[in-house]
């Protein structure tokens, strides 16, 4: 049998052989006939059209990376950034009502030293009109005094 009527014989779809890895034909097995067909069509270098048979096996052994893995994974990182705006937002509330708060209390404070401030300028001016008015009132006996001196000497 010819080596071009073997490799015609086996099913190859999209680049993998469809037998490959069952109990008569394995990856190795393939790769191997696809070098030998290679060279006996006199190429000397089958290794420019096929990867080496030990490569082949590497790359069965290990399965691709599921998608439902990268799907999983990226559902997580859309939660996580889910969580941590959530966090964010909840972080601003509050720092918003404390604002409030501090504002508030600060008014309230401004507040109670603006009425000291009127209290004392009310006590203040109080006692100036208190002391003027003795001064300006003719029944005090010491007022009277000063001014009979001054009028008395013209």
């Amino acid at each position: 049998m010819p080596p071009c009527a073997y490799c015609a014989g086996l099913s190859v779809q999209s680049g993998t052989p469809r037998s490959a890895g069952g109990p008569f034909v394995t990856a190795e097995n393939i790769a191997n006939s696809a070098q030998k067909v290679t060279e006996t069509l006199g190429f000397k270098s089958p290794g420019l059209f096929f990867q080496p048979p030990g490569h082949v096996a590497a790359v069965k052994a290990e399965p691709p990376p599921s998608a439902d893995a990268g799907l999983a994974a990226a559902q997580a990182q859309i939660e996580i950034a889910r969580q941590a705006a959530a966090a964010d937002a909840e972080i601003k509330r509050i720092k918003a009502a404390a604002d409030i708060e501090i504002a508030q209390w600060k008014a309230r404070q401004w507040a109670e030293i603006e009425r000291f401030k009127v209290g004392l300028k009310v006590g203040l001016k109080a006692e100036a009109d208190a002391a003027s008015s003795a001064a300006a009132d003719p029944a005090c006996p010491e007022r009277s005094r000063g001014e009979r001196s001054r009028g008395a000497s013209p």
